[in-house]
């Protein structure tokens, strides 16, 4: 963890944002997101986190969440789209710097976005910081979307393929929305089948398939 940790910080630039490849001129804000919640994890843990990363981190984060913000540089080079938005203002939220001035309007378009995203929103919505009422309509909204067998639950993009810039998969919107309920609805009885169904997708490593 240490290692890692080290690592965050070498990639870490000068407006706090990370690299995606180490000779990255800008910084990624999927990459700077988890490494926000990574850090932040970590610190929980009690491990020692450099302050700065964490703060570096935020500030950067911070500057993606407005709508028609603009990435300037790197192979997302565009308009931020409301998918990376939600997920720079769920780490956000999850380290203890929420934005909550930007989820009535992300929950108004919840509907176009894909599954993961409301994931998260659903999560950020739950938070001390959010609103209860539109966190758990976006759960409820979201729940009614599993693919249920007898002995296991998962949820599934319509088309995938359609979010690979965003490093989603079946597996990791699934994770999430067992991260979700462990946090809020620990005794809900999707969350055993969710783990099941988890189980079942590790490596024989005992890890989970990746793009590395």
């Amino acid at each position: 963890v240490d290692d890692s940790l080290a690592r965050l910080r070498r990639l870490q630039l000068d407006n706090g944002g990370l690299q995606y490849w180490s000779d990255d001129r800008c910084g990624d804000p999927w990459a700077t997101a988890w490494g926000l919640i990574a850090a932040e994890r970590a610190q929980r843990a009690g491990y020692n986190v450099d302050p700065a990363l964490i703060a570096g981190m935020q500030r950067y984060l911070a500057e993606q969440v407005a709508p028609g913000t603009s990435q300037p540089c790197g192979w997302r080079d565009g308009a931020v789209d409301e998918p990376t938005r939600v997920m720079a203002l769920w780490a956000l939220s999850r380290s203890g710097a929420p934005k909550g001035s930007y989820y009535a309007e992300l929950f108004a378009h919840r509907a176009s976005m894909p599954l993961f995203s409301r994931a998260m929103l659903a999560d950020l919505l739950l938070q001390k910081a959010g609103d209860i009422a539109m966190g758990q309509q976006t759960l409820t909204e979201l729940l009614t979307t599993a693919r249920e067998t007898a002995g296991t639950l998962h949820f599934q993009e319509s088309d995938p393929t359609t979010h690979a810039e965003y490093w989603s998969s079946d597996t990791r919107t699934t994770a999430l929305v067992l991260m979700l309920l462990a946090d809020h609805q620990p005794a809900h009885p999707y969350v055993p089948k969710l783990v099941r169904w988890l189980a079942e997708k590790r490596t024989p490593q005992g890890g989970f398939r990746n793009t590395q």
